[in-house]
């Protein structure tokens, strides 16, 4: 047996010198490579094979040579070897001489040299020879050839398992025609004949338009049978004597036929909302208007079967008649949905309704688990009377769903009480003409209202679909709204951590801001030199605030739109729809401005106290 292999071998930088000797050792015995520095080793498998000569009984009838020199129809016999319904090999029928020249030579002196006596391979019997061919069983066909025409003669099964010669014995062609029709005589397209011989299919044919099927094959006796959707409807045993005296053999089979529906609901009673795989006997249905559908099916005893995932439901069905069959499928999963605010909190006294298909199934104030069936839902919650989201999703599975509201109750709440004390205050400095006082108090309130506000929006519309999107300083998230149609939602995208400690640092500076200009204000009328230096260090960290800020939102914004502000062409994705492509503007928000109008009392306070710093 020859053996190919790879073989790898490692030496160091200084050489060895025996590794020309080891390689030659490790070829003779066997292939190997190296795996982590491991052998590892590979032996060829060979697979087994025998040789198969086949002799049909169709003597001195096959003359390839002269067929191939004159071009005109003389007669060839050829066998084909096939493997169920694949064709191994195939050869011409010859005689074998005992003279074998390899190759005409240039010369005429040389043709002595050329010739070579082969004793071991000649042949008396006009034969065919298929060297290697594996262990199994095969059908063997003869075919007798004129020109063009081909007549099929002879047919053999045999089971290869050691070198064997088969002969074929061969007979007139005969035809067999089948004419298909169903109950009201309308002619069966696609059905499939499959002739039988000794257990092995050795001739198929399907059917036309005209439901005819015909085929050739040697006057013998067989097995026939009619498959139709994977159903046998007809089997016959057919013998010698049906084909004559014509060798011709017509039969006309009529093929009961029935439609089959099946409508498929959930536990809402609305049909199931889900892709499902029917089938009846390996039959897959038609899905027509929610309803699935196996139209023409032979009539019989079915098991019908229902599949969804992991889930399988069979009932046995007997198709004697048109038939419409109604079943429930109890599939439901879990669905939980959180509606949160720009904080991340979630609200509460929130109602849930959904729909499907344009019909309310549940209204539930328990919107954090329920169980509904498969489909795709419209969901519609409320606070209060006033609808506060809508969206609409795919059931397939438990799912978890997070939905963000453009709603911030707690910061708002600060705000006002932050408000309310610094008009508080200020009222009072102007009450005390203060003006000093009142001039960082505004720039407090900036600050605040900073932190409040968006640093970052983007505005976009087209045909009724519009995105807003906004990056706040506290929530440190990506929020999306989108809208089209009923529909209003928002999501978020969280920012990458690196970021998200960047926004932290500018709140934590900001608070110092406050802090100084706090400290100043305390201590205007006492230490001058600390009232002078908290209100310079104030401004050095409203405009690093203001550095840090704008190079952070190019970091993040790059990625996606390229740049903090400008406009252009960008593409989202909405349920139902699928990706929009929507003419978009982008820009730094309000509170990116406030935080930059901050520094401008502080500046206004030094330009008219300038006398008292000096």
């Amino acid at each position: 047996m020859e053996v190919s292999f790879t073989s790898e071998f490692y030496y160091t930088k200084k050489g060895y010198g025996s590794v020309g000797d080891e390689a030659e050792r490790f070829a003779k015995a066997f292939s190997t490579f190296s795996t982590n520095m491991g052998w590892k080793r590979e032996r060829e498998i060979e697979k087994e094979t025998f040789n198969l000569t086949v002799i049909p009984t169709l003597q001195g009838l096959s003359y390839p040579l002269m067929a191939a020199i004159s071009r005109l129809p003389i007669p060839i016999v050829t066998v084909e070897i096939y493997k169920g319904e694949r064709l191994v090999s195939s050869a011409i029928v010859k005689r074998y001489p005992l003279i074998k020249i390899e190759e005409i030579p240039k010369r005429l002196r040389d043709l002595i040299k050329a010739i070579h006596l082969d004793p071991k391979n000649v042949s008396i019997l006009q034969e065919a020879r298929f060297p290697k061919l594996e262990r199994g069983r095969y059908v063997v066909k003869v075919y007798l050839k004129f020109g063009k025409v081909s007549k099929f003669v002879g047919v053999k099964v045999i089971d290869l398992d050691g070198d064997k010669i088969c002969v074929v014995r061969c007979k007139p062609e005969a035809k067999l025609v089948y004419r298909l029709k169903d109950q009201y005589g309308n002619p069966i397209r696609g059905a499939n004949l499959r002739i039988i011989k000794d257990g092995e299919v050795v001739c198929t044919c399907d059917s036309g338009k005209d439901g005819r099927i015909s085929v050739e094959l040697p006057f013998s006796s067989y097995r026939v049978e009619i498959f139709y959707k994977n159903s046998l409807v007809s089997s016959e045993q057919i013998k010698p004597k049906d084909f004559l005296p014509t060798f011709h053999l017509h039969r006309d089979e009529r093929i009961y036929l029935y439609n089959l529906k099946i409508l498929v609901l959930d536990r809402f009673g609305l049909m199931f909302g889900d892709d499902l795989c029917v089938d009846l006997n390996g039959i897959r249905a038609n899905f027509e208007d929610g309803i699935y559908v196996f139209t023409k099916v032979p009539r019989g005893n079915y098991t019908l079967r229902l599949l969804y995932k992991s889930f399988e439901v069979k009932q046995k069905i007997c198709l004697d008649r048109d038939k419409e069959i109604t079943l429930e499928v109890p599939i439901t999963y879990s669905l939980e949905i959180e509606v949160k605010d720009l904080i991340g909190n979630k609200l509460s006294g929130c109602r849930l309704v959904l729909s499907r298909e344009g019909k309310k199934v549940t209204e539930s104030e328990n919107i954090e688990h329920l169980q509904i069936p498969p489909g795709k839902y419209k969901i519609d919650i409320f606070k209060g009377s006033r609808l506060i989201c809508s969206y609409v999703t795919l059931l397939s599975g438990e799912t978890q769903t997070e939905l963000f509201v453009n709603e911030n109750p707690l910061i708002d709440c600060a705000l006002s009480l932050a408000f309310i004390i610094l008009l508080f205050v200020s009222t009072l400095f102007l009450i005390r003409k203060n003006r000093k006082g009142f001039i960082l108090l505004s720039a407090i309130f900036m600050i605040f209202l900073s932190i409040s506000l968006p640093i970052w929006e983007l505005f976009g519309e087209k045909s009724g679909f519009k995105v807003y999107s906004k990056i706040h300083l506290f929530s440190q998230r990506v929020y999306t709204f989108k809208s089209y149609q009923s529909l209003s939602w928002g999501e978020a995208t969280d920012l990458p951590r690196v970021v998200s400690s960047i926004f932290n640092l500018i709140i934590f500076m900001m608070l110092v801001d406050v802090f100084l200009i706090l400290l100043h204000l305390s201590t205007a009328c006492g230490r001058e030199r600390l009232s002078r230096a908290s209100i310079l260090l104030s401004i050095l960290i409203n405009i690093s605030i203001i550095l840090i800020l704008y190079l952070s939102l190019s970091f993040i914004l790059y990625p996606s739109v390229g740049s903090v502000s400008g406009c252009g062409k960008l593409t989202y994705s909405f349920p139902d729809v699928g990706d929009v492509t929507i003419l978009s503007a982008w820009s730094p928000g309000e509170g990116f401005f406030f935080i930059l109008l901050a520094v401008f009392p502080k500046i206004l306070y030094l330009y008219l106290y300038k006398r008292n710093f000096s």
